[in-house]
């Protein structure tokens, strides 16, 4: 169903590409190039991190440590997702028109931060991680906040490439595999030297190095930049408009009401954001 829906249906694949190995690397840069762009990559690169320490880890634990059988151990590595659709279930009912990504990337955040901080805690107590289900809570946390972070984060990365949004998702992709296993290389040596406090306790570290790259870049600013500008000034459709306030339309030769004549047009939501004054102001 996947190899199906990505032939026919996702717009990347419907269309010849056109890239050349010069034009490859150069999008790449591009792309690393922007500050908020390469901080997002490196943000829910390490937010990762804890889910693949975690999967490193927990089967051996909870058997050889808290002594379960395969199947009680499974049972319980396979109900952890459950908390990830109460995090998606969250995001759909107040992820909407009104609610700015960014906004939604702070609070989940400020959660991740707070999953760190008790994986920390647990790992400093052993009391309380002395049975199997004090090992377990943070993890359910951590994969909550992990499931609250990832959408609005990904949505903000992709929304201003469009035609590139392709190699965008590609270039996150590998980052978000690359780094995580990094952490999990760590995180098995931590957990077979200290046992569940070691794992917990790199997982908390993971979670709140997340937030020490995520507050200087985001904390208290709005995403400035916009790679669709060309040299002319004119902006490119782009994706994800359907999930932001506002939308930036190139329409050569339009009879739009709001045309200035340059091809651009800005439209606004009835009460302005941030987001959009600055845009307007930048243009």
């Amino acid at each position: 169903m996947n190899a199906v829906c990505t032939a026919f249906f996702l717009p990347e694949t419907r269309q010849e590409s056109t890239l050349d190995s010069k034009n490859f690397y150069a999008g790449v840069m591009q792309i690393l190039n922007h500050r908020e762009s390469a901080g997002l990559i490196l943000v829910l690169s390490i937010v990762f991190a804890g889910p693949a320490i975690m999967l490193s880890n927990v089967a051996f634990i909870l058997e050889d440590t808290y002594g379960l059988d395969e199947s009680s151990a499974s049972l319980l590595i396979g109900s952890i997702p459950i908390s990830m659709l109460a995090a998606s279930a969250l995001i759909a009912i107040f992820g909407g028109k009104n609610c700015l990504p960014l906004m939604l990337l702070r609070f989940g955040m400020l959660a991740i931060a707070g999953a760190g901080v008790s994986a920390v805690l647990v790992a400093s107590h052993p009391s309380l991680h002395h049975r199997w289900f004090g090992c377990m809570v943070p993890l359910y946390a951590m994969v909550f906040c992990q499931s609250l972070v990832g959408p609005p984060a990904t949505a903000m990365y992709l929304q201003p490439y469009g035609k590139e949004a392709g190699l965008a998702s590609g270039l996150l992709s590998i980052c978000r595999s690359l780094l995580p296993t990094t952490f999990a290389a760590l995180g098995t040596f931590t957990t077979h030297r200290y046992g569940p406090g070691g794992m917990l306790a790199t997982i908390g570290g993971a979670l709140l190095l997340s937030n020490a790259a995520f507050w200087p870049l985001f904390g208290c600013m709005l995403p400035s930049h916009n790679p669709d500008l060309d040299e002319k000034g004119h902006v490119e459709k782009v994706g994800f408009e359907k999930m932001q306030a506002n939308a930036l339309l190139v329409e050569p030769g339009g009879d739009d009401d709001d045309d200035d004549g340059s091809g651009v047009a800005l439209l606004s939501p009835a009460d302005p954001s941030p987001l959009d004054s600055n845009l307007s102001s930048d243009l």
